[in-house]
Protein backbone atom coordinates (compact mmCIF):
# COMPACT_ATOMS: atom_id res chain seq x y z
CA UNK A 1 0.00 0.00 0.00
CA UNK A 2 0.78 3.39 -0.54
CA UNK A 3 0.66 4.97 2.78
CA UNK A 4 0.78 9.11 3.01
CA UNK A 5 0.73 11.24 6.03
CA UNK A 6 -0.53 15.15 5.59
CA UNK A 7 1.11 17.32 7.85
CA UNK A 8 3.74 15.45 10.25
CA UNK A 9 3.56 18.24 13.16
CA UNK A 10 2.50 16.78 16.39
CA UNK A 11 -0.70 14.16 15.66
CA UNK A 12 0.86 13.85 12.12
CA UNK A 13 4.71 12.95 12.83
CA UNK A 14 3.46 10.67 16.00
CA UNK A 15 1.45 8.59 13.97
CA UNK A 16 3.66 8.76 10.43
CA UNK A 17 6.59 8.08 12.74
CA UNK A 18 5.05 4.90 14.24
CA UNK A 19 4.07 3.87 11.26
CA UNK A 20 7.24 4.80 8.84
CA UNK A 21 9.39 2.58 12.05
CA UNK A 22 7.35 -0.18 11.23
CA UNK A 23 6.82 -0.42 7.05
CA UNK A 24 9.49 1.52 6.05
CA UNK A 25 11.59 -1.73 5.24
CA UNK A 26 8.91 -3.48 4.17
CA UNK A 27 8.70 -3.68 0.61
CA UNK A 28 4.74 -3.97 0.24
CA UNK A 29 4.41 -0.77 1.68
CA UNK A 30 5.51 2.77 1.43
CA UNK A 31 5.39 5.46 3.63
CA UNK A 32 5.70 9.22 2.31
CA UNK A 33 5.55 12.20 4.91
CA UNK A 34 4.07 15.34 3.49
CA UNK A 35 5.39 18.25 5.15
CA UNK A 36 7.06 21.67 4.81
CA UNK A 37 10.06 24.06 5.64
CA UNK A 38 12.32 23.48 8.34
CA UNK A 39 10.66 20.55 9.56
CA UNK A 40 10.55 19.06 6.40
CA UNK A 41 14.34 19.52 5.40
CA UNK A 42 15.00 17.90 8.56
CA UNK A 43 13.72 14.54 8.40
CA UNK A 44 14.82 14.59 4.84
CA UNK A 45 18.11 14.97 6.27
CA UNK A 46 18.24 12.81 9.53
CA UNK A 47 14.55 11.14 9.67
CA UNK A 48 12.16 12.03 12.11
CA UNK A 49 13.05 11.85 16.15
CA UNK A 50 10.13 10.75 18.43
CA UNK A 51 10.54 11.32 21.86
CA UNK A 52 8.31 9.98 24.41
CA UNK A 53 8.35 9.08 28.19
CA UNK A 54 9.85 5.35 27.77
CA UNK A 55 12.17 5.90 24.74
CA UNK A 56 13.06 7.59 21.35
CA UNK A 57 13.31 6.70 18.02
CA UNK A 58 14.32 7.68 14.56
CA UNK A 59 11.93 7.11 12.06
CA UNK A 60 12.74 7.06 7.95
CA UNK A 61 9.69 7.04 5.95
CA UNK A 62 10.17 5.92 2.12
CA UNK A 63 9.96 9.60 0.80
CA UNK A 64 9.52 12.68 2.13
CA UNK A 65 8.08 15.78 0.28
CA UNK A 66 6.22 19.05 -0.24
CA UNK A 67 5.29 17.90 -4.01
CA UNK A 68 3.10 14.66 -3.37
CA UNK A 69 1.99 15.35 -7.00
CA UNK A 70 4.77 13.18 -8.09
CA UNK A 71 3.95 9.86 -5.95
CA UNK A 72 0.76 9.29 -8.04
CA UNK A 73 -2.42 7.66 -6.06
CA UNK A 74 -2.47 7.23 -2.18
CA UNK A 75 -4.29 3.91 -1.03
CA UNK A 76 -4.08 5.70 2.60
CA UNK A 77 -3.93 9.25 3.49
CA UNK A 78 -3.75 10.69 7.10
CA UNK A 79 -4.93 14.39 6.54
CA UNK A 80 -3.05 15.53 10.73
CA UNK A 81 -3.20 19.36 9.45
CA UNK A 82 -4.88 22.34 11.52
CA UNK A 83 -8.66 22.94 10.34
CA UNK A 84 -7.54 26.78 8.99
CA UNK A 85 -4.97 24.94 6.68
CA UNK A 86 -7.13 22.32 5.61
CA UNK A 87 -8.49 23.54 2.10
CA UNK A 88 -5.29 24.37 0.72
CA UNK A 89 -3.52 21.06 2.08
CA UNK A 90 -6.04 19.09 0.34
CA UNK A 91 -5.88 20.60 -3.09
CA UNK A 92 -1.86 20.01 -2.80
CA UNK A 93 -2.90 16.17 -2.70
CA UNK A 94 -6.28 16.54 -5.40
CA UNK A 95 -4.23 14.00 -7.81
CA UNK A 96 -3.28 11.62 -5.12
CA UNK A 97 -6.67 10.56 -4.71
CA UNK A 98 -9.06 8.19 -5.91
CA UNK A 99 -11.96 6.15 -5.48
CA UNK A 100 -9.34 3.72 -4.20
CA UNK A 101 -8.14 5.88 -1.49
CA UNK A 102 -9.24 5.65 2.12
CA UNK A 103 -9.39 8.83 4.12
CA UNK A 104 -8.79 9.23 7.91
CA UNK A 105 -9.03 12.80 9.63
CA UNK A 106 -7.15 13.34 12.75
CA UNK A 107 -8.10 16.80 12.54
CA UNK A 108 -9.14 18.84 15.42
CA UNK A 109 -12.75 19.86 15.18
CA UNK A 110 -16.25 19.15 13.90
CA UNK A 111 -16.25 20.23 10.27
CA UNK A 112 -12.63 18.59 8.89
CA UNK A 113 -14.57 15.54 8.10
CA UNK A 114 -17.32 17.35 6.06
CA UNK A 115 -15.02 19.57 3.80
CA UNK A 116 -12.87 16.33 3.54
CA UNK A 117 -16.06 14.00 2.49
CA UNK A 118 -17.34 17.22 0.14
CA UNK A 119 -13.49 17.83 -1.64
CA UNK A 120 -13.38 13.77 -2.20
CA UNK A 121 -16.52 12.31 -2.74
CA UNK A 122 -15.60 9.35 -4.94
CA UNK A 123 -12.86 8.18 -1.97
CA UNK A 124 -13.20 6.25 1.35
CA UNK A 125 -13.60 8.31 3.82
CA UNK A 126 -14.12 7.70 7.45
CA UNK A 127 -14.80 8.87 10.25
CA UNK A 128 -11.75 9.42 12.97
CA UNK A 129 -10.47 11.19 15.93
CA UNK A 130 -7.14 11.10 18.53
CA UNK A 131 -6.37 11.96 21.98
CA UNK A 132 -2.78 12.57 21.70
CA UNK A 133 -0.60 15.26 23.63
CA UNK A 134 2.28 15.80 21.30
CA UNK A 135 4.08 18.97 19.28
CA UNK A 136 6.74 19.51 17.38
CA UNK A 137 9.73 20.26 20.00
CA UNK A 138 12.29 21.64 17.28
CA UNK A 139 12.38 20.70 13.54
CA UNK A 140 12.39 16.98 12.50
CA UNK A 141 11.67 16.38 16.47
CA UNK A 142 8.50 15.07 17.32
CA UNK A 143 7.72 15.24 21.81
CA UNK A 144 4.89 12.78 22.61
CA UNK A 145 4.33 13.77 26.83
CA UNK A 146 2.39 10.29 27.29
CA UNK A 147 -1.80 9.68 28.37
CA UNK A 148 -4.08 8.79 25.73
CA UNK A 149 -3.13 8.18 22.00
CA UNK A 150 -5.58 6.19 20.88
CA UNK A 151 -7.16 6.27 16.86
CA UNK A 152 -10.58 6.13 16.77
CA UNK A 153 -12.27 5.46 13.34
CA UNK A 154 -15.81 4.24 11.19
CA UNK A 155 -16.51 3.60 8.22
CA UNK A 156 -19.53 2.04 7.12
CA UNK A 157 -17.64 -0.70 5.08
CA UNK A 158 -16.73 -3.20 7.41
CA UNK A 159 -13.81 -5.66 5.75
CA UNK A 160 -12.48 -2.46 4.25
CA UNK A 161 -12.80 -0.73 8.22
CA UNK A 162 -11.05 -3.86 9.48
CA UNK A 163 -8.55 -3.73 6.59
CA UNK A 164 -7.18 -0.35 7.88
CA UNK A 165 -7.38 -0.78 11.31
CA UNK A 166 -5.46 -3.78 11.33
CA UNK A 167 -2.83 -2.13 9.13
CA UNK A 168 -2.50 0.87 12.34
CA UNK A 169 -2.71 -1.81 14.60
CA UNK A 170 0.12 -3.96 13.44
CA UNK A 171 2.29 -0.80 13.68
CA UNK A 172 1.53 -0.69 16.89
CA UNK A 173 -1.12 2.26 17.15
CA UNK A 174 -3.61 1.71 19.67
CA UNK A 175 -6.84 1.52 17.39
CA UNK A 176 -10.73 1.53 18.43
CA UNK A 177 -12.74 0.61 15.60
CA UNK A 178 -16.80 0.74 15.70
CA UNK A 179 -20.10 0.95 12.97
CA UNK A 180 -19.91 4.85 14.39
CA UNK A 181 -17.59 6.70 16.02
CA UNK A 182 -19.34 10.29 15.46
CA UNK A 183 -19.95 9.88 18.88
CA UNK A 184 -16.50 9.65 19.62
CA UNK A 185 -15.61 12.32 17.66
CA UNK A 186 -17.41 14.60 19.72
CA UNK A 187 -16.55 13.13 22.92
CA UNK A 188 -13.19 14.19 21.91
CA UNK A 189 -14.12 17.49 20.47
CA UNK A 190 -16.01 18.26 23.69
CA UNK A 191 -12.90 17.75 25.65
CA UNK A 192 -10.41 19.24 23.16
CA UNK A 193 -12.54 22.73 23.15
CA UNK A 194 -13.34 23.13 26.39
CA UNK A 195 -9.62 22.38 27.52
CA UNK A 196 -8.39 24.87 24.59
CA UNK A 197 -10.31 27.87 25.68
CA UNK A 198 -9.99 27.51 29.21
CA UNK A 199 -6.34 26.51 28.90
CA UNK A 200 -5.74 29.57 26.51
CA UNK A 201 -6.86 32.20 29.22
CA UNK A 202 -3.77 32.31 31.26
CA UNK A 203 -1.73 29.11 29.29
CA UNK A 204 -2.44 26.50 32.11
CA UNK A 205 -1.61 23.43 32.02
CA UNK A 206 -4.44 20.48 32.70
CA UNK A 207 -2.56 19.86 36.25
CA UNK A 208 -3.30 23.60 36.93
CA UNK A 209 -6.89 23.31 35.30
CA UNK A 210 -7.54 20.53 37.76
CA UNK A 211 -5.84 22.06 40.72
CA UNK A 212 -8.52 24.93 40.76
CA UNK A 213 -11.96 24.42 42.00
CA UNK A 214 -12.99 27.97 39.88
CA UNK A 215 -11.57 26.39 36.69
CA UNK A 216 -13.12 22.86 37.22
CA UNK A 217 -16.19 24.42 37.59
CA UNK A 218 -15.91 26.68 34.36
CA UNK A 219 -14.37 23.56 32.78
CA UNK A 220 -17.78 22.01 33.87
CA UNK A 221 -20.05 24.48 32.68
CA UNK A 222 -18.47 24.79 29.52
CA UNK A 223 -18.83 20.92 28.77
CA UNK A 224 -22.82 20.77 29.48
CA UNK A 225 -23.16 23.97 27.28
CA UNK A 226 -21.07 21.99 24.11
CA UNK A 227 -23.43 18.69 25.01
CA UNK A 228 -26.34 20.50 25.07
CA UNK A 229 -25.82 21.36 21.27
CA UNK A 230 -24.39 17.67 20.71
CA UNK A 231 -27.39 16.78 21.88
CA UNK A 232 -29.32 18.98 19.76
CA UNK A 233 -27.55 18.13 16.92
CA UNK A 234 -28.90 14.33 17.01
CA UNK A 235 -25.80 13.07 18.55
CA UNK A 236 -25.84 10.47 20.90
CA UNK A 237 -24.17 10.76 23.94
CA UNK A 238 -24.08 9.35 26.94
CA UNK A 239 -26.02 11.55 29.95
CA UNK A 240 -22.73 11.21 31.89
CA UNK A 241 -20.21 12.24 29.46
CA UNK A 242 -19.55 15.24 31.36
CA UNK A 243 -18.50 13.87 34.41
CA UNK A 244 -16.46 10.70 32.11
CA UNK A 245 -14.57 13.77 30.26
CA UNK A 246 -13.89 15.46 33.89
CA UNK A 247 -12.17 12.53 34.93
CA UNK A 248 -10.02 12.05 31.72
CA UNK A 249 -8.07 15.29 32.62
CA UNK A 250 -6.09 13.75 35.03
CA UNK A 251 -5.08 10.69 32.63
CA UNK A 252 -2.73 13.03 31.26
CA UNK A 253 0.23 14.72 32.43
CA UNK A 254 0.16 17.52 34.65
CA UNK A 255 2.23 19.17 32.41
CA UNK A 256 -0.01 19.02 29.25
CA UNK A 257 -1.05 22.02 27.12
CA UNK A 258 -3.22 22.05 24.15
CA UNK A 259 -2.04 23.11 20.50
CA UNK A 260 -4.61 25.95 20.76
CA UNK A 261 -2.88 27.24 23.76
CA UNK A 262 0.83 26.71 22.59
CA UNK A 263 -0.35 28.58 19.33
CA UNK A 264 -1.62 31.46 21.50
CA UNK A 265 1.78 31.16 23.62
CA UNK A 266 4.05 31.58 20.47
CA UNK A 267 2.13 34.45 18.92
CA UNK A 268 0.83 31.58 15.85
CA UNK A 269 -2.43 31.78 14.13
CA UNK A 270 -5.09 29.86 16.24
CA UNK A 271 -7.69 27.51 15.99
CA UNK A 272 -10.29 29.57 17.77
CA UNK A 273 -13.23 29.36 15.39
CA UNK A 274 -12.39 25.35 14.72
CA UNK A 275 -12.67 25.23 18.68
CA UNK A 276 -15.07 27.76 20.01
CA UNK A 277 -16.44 29.88 17.34
CA UNK A 278 -17.93 26.99 15.97
CA UNK A 279 -19.79 26.08 19.30
CA UNK A 280 -21.28 29.69 19.30
CA UNK A 281 -22.12 29.48 15.75
CA UNK A 282 -24.36 25.88 16.03
CA UNK A 283 -25.83 27.28 19.45
CA UNK A 284 -27.06 30.59 17.66
CA UNK A 285 -28.56 28.27 15.12
CA UNK A 286 -30.16 26.14 17.29
CA UNK A 287 -31.22 28.84 19.94
CA UNK A 288 -29.33 27.54 22.70
CA UNK A 289 -27.79 29.78 25.41
CA UNK A 290 -23.84 29.27 25.77
CA UNK A 291 -22.90 32.20 27.98
CA UNK A 292 -19.28 30.84 29.49
CA UNK A 293 -18.47 30.07 25.57
CA UNK A 294 -19.26 33.53 24.67
CA UNK A 295 -17.50 35.04 27.64
CA UNK A 296 -14.04 32.86 26.78
CA UNK A 297 -14.46 33.84 22.76
CA UNK A 298 -14.70 37.47 23.88
CA UNK A 299 -11.31 37.66 25.58
CA UNK A 300 -9.58 34.76 23.60
CA UNK A 301 -10.80 37.30 20.42
CA UNK A 302 -9.31 40.36 22.07
CA UNK A 303 -5.87 38.70 22.69
CA UNK A 304 -5.74 36.59 18.91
Amino acid sequence: MKIAILGCGGVGGYYGGMLARYYSADSQNEIIFIARGNHLEAIRVNGLKICTPESEFFAHPNAATDVPAEFGVFDLLLVCVKTYDITAALELVRSNVGAQTSIIPLVNGIEGFEIIRKKFPAAHVFCGCCYLNSFVEAPGVIKFRGGFAQVQLSYENAELQNKISGLLSAAGIDVYAAADCADKVWEKFIFGSVLSGIGSLKNESFGEIAASPERRQLTRAMMNEVYSVAIAKGIKLPATIVETLLSKISTFPLEARTSMQLDFTNGKRTELETFIGYVIRCADELKIEVPEYKKVYATLSSNN
